[in-house]
């Protein structure tokens, strides 16, 4: 397949994207992101490349990432929720114009991610050939395992907690982890094969980069 001007240009904003996106955790000292964002971000940089150079596989690549660029805006979006409860709890050993900063790196990964998102999504969508029966999706499982993902992503943060800490809670599981695993199975239920094949790897790496990042976490403090 001849490479198109659009898909091109498309991959090269997934990879500017990508470049944006090493910013935050490059300027701001672990254990404030996670030990796997940097897998997350390497990622969405080969999903960039393959979309650019590979037009004929484009929508596999497309849908890798939506996941990652999803999971990257939402934890751009807990950090700015992090650190802003951090210095109204008095966060030691930092000045207010550091926290500031930290906020602005976790903003510009949530900007950049959402980007990224907009871009993979618009790669993903073609007018359905199907008529109204598009609207079906064609593996009905993985809408009730996307479904499940969501649920059990905001299940630890409501039982925990009272009043908002189980809201934020909540919302902090589903933006880092249930809307962006989840979802991506939700939307892969409505493509072919391929993409559903590149919706479920990515879910699958992403979870075991978020396992070695809690592991990680835990032989740091261990």
């Amino acid at each position: 397949m001849r490479r198109s001007v659009t898909t091109t240009v498309a991959g090269s904003v997934l990879l500017l994207c990508t470049v944006l996106a090493t910013v935050p955790p490059v300027l701001t000292p672990e254990p404030y992101w996670p030990h796997g964002l940097k897998l997350l971000i390497a990622g969405l940089g080969g999903a960039g490349l393959v979309v650019a150079v590979w037009p004929h596989l484009r929508r596999p690549a497309a849908m890798v990432a939506a996941v990652l660029a999803a999971q990257l805006a939402g934890l751009g979006t807990v950090g700015i929720r992090d650190m802003f409860n951090a210095q109204g709890a008095g966060l030691p050993g930092l000045a207010p114009h550091e926290v500031a900063t930290r906020v602005a790196l976790a903003a510009i990964l949530a900007l950049v991610g959402t980007v990224a998102l907009c871009v993979a999504v618009a790669l993903l969508w073609r007018e359905a050939e199907r008529g109204w029966q598009a609207w079906r999706p064609r593996r009905a499982r993985l809408v009730v395992i996307g479904l499940a993902i969501v649920v059990l992503s905001a299940a630890p943060g409501l039982v925990s907690g009272s009043g908002a800490e189980r809201l934020t809670g909540a919302g902090q599981g589903l933006l880092a982890f249930g809307l962006p695993w989840g979802g991506g199975l939700i939307a892969a239920a409505w493509f072919g094969p391929r993409v559903r094949t590149a919706a479920a790897g990515t879910v699958l790496a992403s979870a075991a980069a978020a396992l070695l990042s809690v592991l990680g976490l835990f032989v740091s403090y261990g």
